[in-house]
């Protein structure tokens, strides 16, 4: 990858493009790359006939938006590329949701992959193991003028190698170094991590899209930061090449705002040393809850710093998050669902027949879910079912007067009523609430993927002192 081409940067391309069923209609244009934003491909002229047929010897020119499923590209070195689900606006602009550098995929089924390869945010820290054992000092001969020298022992280790059923793949991860020349006498080595991935068999590039994701949200969790992508490589084997494989860069990291590499604020709730002795438990349980819990993982990333949600937004986020993991994964209701099923028969059976249909049912939903536990009753529970460890670590003397006043003050804030009891009202409050549910939030996602008590309590202890 170019030293100037980076997921969460920007960049341009001038090449030419095409559409894969008109080949020979290569137009001259620009590709702008931008973390955060479309991937965009301005055409110096028409990319296909903008004259349409309306009706029978009648045609109009129409620049209305056309899917473009994909475009090909080759720049003048020669370097090929592919964008991936666009559309064509005013027949000179193409948006799209992916950019392949690499390789070119003239049919949609075409764009599979055997594995791949993700760099991400603070992976080397999270290792907690660094390829330089000593501080590195350069060795000159003579008076500083002859060459220098410097001795690094490994430029690579495998530090994790582990089956996930539940999503049929391996999965290493890797530390070592990575260098990069500047000019004749200068050279950079870094300490630099990699998660490798490698389906049972080929996969869509919409399998290695989602995987994506939930790996991003799994280090996230561990981190306690949001984690992105710094650079994605998928591998396959070319069509009509044989065994000739290709390194494919990919881009589409839309959702990501443009932003550059710093160092983990502080202590990370579940480093390596803690994820290492159930790493595979751990990564299995997550990948198989994805479909029960993915709301959950989601909340909370957006909870995570860098965020600029006010505390209010945060609190909603955390509880609504505490709620759907205690509906989906705990399942507790008042009563057994066959008993609620008789009682919600009679009570709807008693609302008024001249009640409007809207409100009648407004009500009849309202009522259905009447048989789960309220936000006050989840937070009570949730706390309960920690060990005595844990609930000393969240540092909550009171369990009921939290959840009492954290659940007056999210009804307040969602339907502007009158509290009828205290609720958090300054800024130190809301932050020492949102840690503390946070710190909630981590303990029982990682009770949930088999962690062990001490992991849990330093993961809550290091979520309480800087979150």
């Amino acid at each position: 990858m170019p030293q100037d081409r980076s997921p969460l940067g920007e960049f341009e391309i001038r090449g030419e493009w095409w559409l894969p069923e008109n080949p020979t209609n290569r137009v001259p244009g620009v590709l702008r790359y931008k973390a955060g934003d479309w991937v965009r491909v301005k055409l110096d002229k028409f990319l296909r006939d903008p004259w349409v047929d309306t009706v029978p010897g009648i045609q109009e020119l129409s620049l209305a938006p056309r899917p473009v499923q994909q475009l090909l590209g080759i720049s003048p070195d020669g370097t090929q590329y592919t964008v991936l689900e666009g559309v064509e606006v005013a027949g000179k602009d193409v948006l799209a949701r992916h950019l392949l550098v690499g390789a070119h995929f003239d049919r949609a089924w075409d764009v599979g992959f055997h594995s791949a390869e993700l760099s991400l945010t603070h992976l080397e820290e999270w290792t907690e193991h660094s390829p330089f054992p000593f501080p590195i000092a350069a060795i000159a001969e003579g008076e500083g003028k002859g060459p220098r020298k410097v001795d690094i022992l490994y430029d690579k280790k495998k530090l994790l190698d582990l089956e996930v059923p539940s999503r049929g793949c391996h999965i290493e991860v890797w530390s070592g170094t990575e260098i990069n020349f500047h000019v004749a006498r200068s050279v950079t080595i870094k300490h630099a991590g990699l998660v490798f991935v490698e389906p049972l068999s080929p996969q869509s590039f919409s399998w290695f899209r989602g995987f994506f994701v939930d790996l991003a949200r799994l280090f996230s969790f561990f981190a306690g930061t949001r984690v992105y992508r710094t650079k994605t490589v998928c591998f396959t084997s070319s069509p009509g090449e044989g065994t000739r494989q290709w390194a494919v860069e990919v881009y589409d990291q839309r959702g990501v705002p443009e932003t550059t590499v710093e160092l983990h604020p502080a202590q990370m709730p579940l480093p390596f040393t803690s994820v290492h002795p159930v790493a595979p438990e751990v990564f299995n349980r997550w990948f198989s809850s994805v479909g029960e819990l993915a709301p959950v993982h989601q909340l909370l990333v957006e909870t995570l710093p860098p965020s600029d949600a006010g505390l209010e937004t945060v609190l909603l986020r955390l509880t609504q998050a505490l709620e759907v993991f205690h509906r989906r994964l705990v399942r507790d209701t008042y009563v057994s669902q066959e008993e609620w099923k008789a009682y919600y028969d009679e009570v709807v059976k008693a609302l008024p027949g001249t009640m409007p249909t809207a409100l009648r049912d407004r009500l009849r939903n309202h009522i259905w879910y009447a048989n789960e536990y309220s936000l006050r009753n989840v937070l009570k529970r949730l706390i309960e079912r920690l060990d005595l460890p844990a609930r000393q670590a969240l540092r909550i003397e009171n369990p009921v007067e939290f959840a009492d006043v954290t659940a007056r003050t999210r009804n307040t804030l969602t339907h502007r009523t009158q509290p009828d009891g205290p609720i958090l009202s300054t800024a130190r409050e809301y932050l020492d609430a949102n840690r503390r549910l946070r710190g909630i939030l981590y303990c029982v996602l990682a009770e949930s993927l088999g962690f062990q008590s001490s992991a849990v309590v330093r993961g809550i202890q290091n979520v309480l002192s800087y979150m």
